[in-house]
This record gives C-alpha cells, structure tokens and sequence, in this order.
C-alpha cells in the first residue's frame, strides 16, 4: 500500500432514512457489517476491491472509513440494495452530513442522589418528549451544593428542550438546559428541600 492510500480516507455515513427520528440498536448495525461483508464475498468477479481503515458504531448508526476513491464509490452503490433484515431501507452519506448531538450544560441541586445516571433518569421520567438513551454525559463539576454536567444530546431532544425555553422539570422543581454556546446559565430555580436553612436541617435530624 502506497503513502497516498495510506493517507486515504473517506468517512461514510450508513444511517436510517429518516434519522435521527429512528436510530438502530447494536444487533441492527452488526448485521449491516455482515452484510457487508457478504456483498463483498459476492463481488469476486468485481473491478473494486473494497478497502476500509475502520468501521465504527455510533448511536443509531454506522461510520465507515473508505481506504480509497473506488472503495467509496463501491459502498455508495452497495449500501442501499442490501437487506441485512427484512424491509430494512439504508441511506449511505458523508459523515459530515450527519445530524450531529448538541452540547448543553445543567446545574442540578442535591436531591436524594446526584449520579449522572440518577440526574438523567429523573429527566427523563418527569419530561415528555426526551430520548435519553442517546444522551452522553462529557463532563460534570460539583459547585457548592449543585452539580454541573455537559450532556451530549441527541437533535430531537434538544428542539423539545428549546420549545420549553430550556427549563424542565427536575426533582420538586425545575433546572436549565442550556446550549454551551450561550455561555452561562441560571442557576436553578429553589425548591422546598433547597431553600430550608442549613441550621434547621441539622436541628431535624438531632430531633430524629
């Protein structure tokens, strides 16, 4: 293999076609590989031979990376003719074209847990609309008695978070989720358990 082809590299997308509205589970994406790899076998008496540097799964789809222009062009013809299940339908684009997760950053007051798990589950069962299985979690800093974390979220979650102007219900109350873009944000708005003095909560436990 030459420098150049070495070099080489084209980043394909193999997604559903209405993404991200439907994303693929992980047996889903296996069995596009394998039937990638079975077109491949079919292709013996082909002029390509197909050339990958890597194959990588995403959340709800597949990213290939083509050794060479004829590699790329060969996916491209390929990808849509194949039936890794039955009615399966794919679309094959550039990795660039893909809907990309936004980033957005929260503070969330002590409750009863404050694991990233925890944080995102009650989220999730306290908002309509949220996709979070899709959500990564980037980074998370405690300040004082609230956590602050950077979520990775998914394109549709982040318009229902917009149309709420960024505020969602969180524990007894509500926090923000706002772009990273827009710089800092709110801090959370009290709650009952948030706003009782520290000195009465020590009292109340002496009395307990």
């Amino acid at each position: 293999m030459s420098y150049k082809d070495a070099a080489y590299s084209t980043k394909l997308g193999i997604i559903p076609p209405d993404y991200p509205t439907t994303i693929w589970s992980t047996e889903r994406l296996t069995a596009i590989q394998h039937a990638i790899l079975e077109a491949i076998r079919k292709n013996q008496t082909g002029a390509a031979k197909p050339k990958f540097n890597s194959c990588t799964f995403r959340p709800g789809y597949l990213v290939i990376s083509c050794g060479c222009d004829d590699t790329a062009n060969w996916l491209k013809e390929a990808v849509p003719k194949l039936k890794p299940w039955k009615d399966a339908q794919l679309k094959i684009v550039h990795e660039a074209d893909i809907p990309r997760p936004q980033i957005f950053v929260g503070h969330f007051p002590e409750l009863d847990s404050t694991s990233n798990e925890d944080i995102i589950s009650l989220l999730d069962g306290q908002n309509e609309g949220l996709n979070t299985n899709d959500w990564r979690v980037l980074n998370r800093v405690r300040k004082g008695t609230v956590v602050e974390i950077t979520i990775a979220i998914d394109p549709i979650s982040a318009e229902v978070i917009k149309t709420s102007n960024n505020w969602l219900n969180y524990g007894f109350g509500k926090t923000q989720l706002r772009p990273k873009s827009e710089g800092p944000i709110d801090p959370p708005k009290v709650t009952e358990k948030n706003s009782e003095p520290s000195r009465n909560r020590a009292l109340r436990k002496r009395e307990l």
